[in-house]
Order: structure tokens, then C-alpha cells, then sequence
């Protein structure tokens, strides 16, 4: 059958999928902490490669900033390689802090056109208010704001794949009973054939 392999295939892939959702959802704190990591290496690496080829390579002539913008590179790989926790910490105070100001500012806003004009509807204080509360939240709970999303992944996949699974199942069921039922027509078709040509 044609569709053995297509299901096989279908149900490695969605387990493969199952499995990186529960490994998302148990190492969710520490998923941060590896992305950092590997953004680090891949700074890196970039600055070392650069670095050795102005080392070895002395027919090219490079540019002067070129050893420094290297040189920066590997240290910021350095820095993100040694102090991720550091680094998460301060983007998601950064973040806080433009949520914070983009919820105070729209929310003067609206205060200064509701003086002004009396028909603008309270209502409008609601999304920089909003904006405002995320920003206070990410400032107190950073730390399972930055697991949120990789919590958020991981348990759509835990739900995702087993359901990808048996729609696999039940496609490969349709298509073994739809092939099934071809069966019969097709041998009838083949006797035809080999009777005409017989006749002939």
C-alpha cells in the first residue's frame, strides 16, 4: 500500500513534533538562557573568522574599522555566552519601559482631547491602560514573561501532534478503503484490455 509510508512518515514527524513540545514545556526556563547562548556563538564566530583572516591573510588590505567591528562582534558573544540571564533581564526592563511609556503618553492623549472635546468616549483610555499594566507585569514577573512563550509553544505542540496524528490515521483509513473499493473495477478493466487485444 502507498499510503503505509505516507502514515509512517506522518506519525514519525508528529511524534518528533510531540516530543519537542514536552521538552519545550519541562526546559521552558532555560530555553531563554539557550537561545542567548547560541546567538552568542553565532556573534562569535563571524568576529573570530574575521579576525583570523586579517591575521593569515596578508595580500588583502583591509578596512580600519573592520578589527574593531570584529573585535566587538566576539565580545558581545562573550557577553551574551557568559551573561545571558543579564541580557534577558535588560531587554525585557527595556520592553517594560516602552510599554510603560507608550501607555502613559496615550493615556495624556486622551486626557488632553477629552478636555477639549467632551463627545470623546472614556473608553479610549482602555488599550494605553492596558498598554500600562503589561508593562508594570513585565517589570515584576520578567522572568515568566520570557518562559511564557516557549510554555505557550510547547503545550500547543502537546496538543497539536496528537491530533495531527489521528487525522494522519484516519486519512490513511480513507485511502486504504477508497483503494479497496477501486480494486474490483481496475482488475475488470485490465480483463477487458487483455480480451480486446486477444481479439485482435
Amino acid at each position: 500500500m502507498p499510503t503505509k509510508n505516507l502514515l509512517l512518515h506522518a506519525l514519525l514527524r508528529n511524534a518528533s513534533l510531540l516530543l519537542l513540545g514536552i521538552l519545550l514545556v519541562t526546559f521552558s526556563a532555560d530555553a531563554p538562557k539557550w537561545i542567548v547562548m547560541g546567538c552568542g556563538i553565532l556573534f562569535m564566530l563571524p568576529g573570530l573568522v574575521t579576525m583570523l583572516a586579517i591575521f593569515t591573510d596578508r595580500d588583502t588590505v583591509y578596512m580600519p574599522m573592520v578589527p574593531f567591528t570584529a573585535g566587538g562582534s566576539i565580545l558581545f558573544g562573550i557577553y551574551l555566552l557568559c551573561f545571558p540571564d543579564s541580557f534577558i533581564e535588560f531587554l525585557l526592563y527595556a520592553l517594560a519601559g516602552v510599554l510603560i511609556l507608550f501607555g502613559t503618553t496615550g493615556c495624556l492623549s486622551v486626557w488632553r482631547i477629552r478636555r477639549t472635546d467632551t463627545s470623546v468616549s472614556a473608553w479610549h483610555y482602555l488599550f494605553p491602560v492596558l498598554l500600562f499594566v503589561a508593562g508594570i507585569l513585565v517589570l515584576v514577573f520578567w522572568h515568566e514573561v520570557a518562559i511564557l512563550p516557549f510554555l505557550i509553544m510547547g503545550y500547543a505542540l502537546i496538543i497539536y501532534a496528537p491530533l495531527q496524528m489521528f487525522t494522519a490515521i484516519v486519512i490513511s483509513r480513507a485511502m486504504k478503503r477508497a483503494w479497496l473499493e477501486a480494486q474490483p473495477e481496475q482488475v475488470m478493466i485490465e480483463v477487458k484490455d487483455e480480451k480486446t487485444e486477444n481479439d485482435t
